[in-house]
């Protein structure tokens, strides 16, 4: 199942994907509304394992902090996103809010690239690599 919200100022999508039999699931982009999102997951009662990043830019990151002092979960990123999501993921070329940027710094715990597959249970994710903002 998934479940779609539009999270943050500029609305970015964020999506909660899991496995109906078991709960395991995995949040993709949770760019902000960190509390919406949580409530997502504990209204579903769902076991999150990951927290992928499609990309390194703050919009699709900038809740995910605050989520993890919630759960227990790995961040994921491709490895070409890396250096953009430790440098704050461009959040300091529209707003002059460093304090922003280290409240909501994120590590990527595993780096996928073209072809890696992450699996929730019975749910498996293949990492087709498109780069830029597709």
């Amino acid at each position: 199942m998934v479940i779609s919200l539009k999270v943050g100022q500029i609305s970015t999508n964020c999506y909660i994907v899991f496995d109906e039999s078991t709960l395991d699931a995995i949040v993709i982009d949770p760019g902000d509304d960190a509390n919406h999102i949580m409530d997502e997951i504990r209204k579903n009662n769902l076991n999150v394992g990951y927290i992928l990043l499609t990309h390194g830019h703050f919009d699709h990151f900038f809740a995910a902090r605050t989520i993890l002092q919630k759960i227990e979960a790995k961040i994921v990123l491709h490895e070409a996103d890396n250096e953009l999501l430790n440098s704050g993921g461009g959040f300091l070329m529209f707003f002059d809010r460093e304090s922003e940027v280290e409240k909501n710094r994120v590590t990527a715990d595993i780096l996928i690239k073209d072809g890696d597959i992450i699996s929730i249970k019975n749910i498996d994710f293949k990492f087709i690599s498109t780069p830029g903002h597709t």
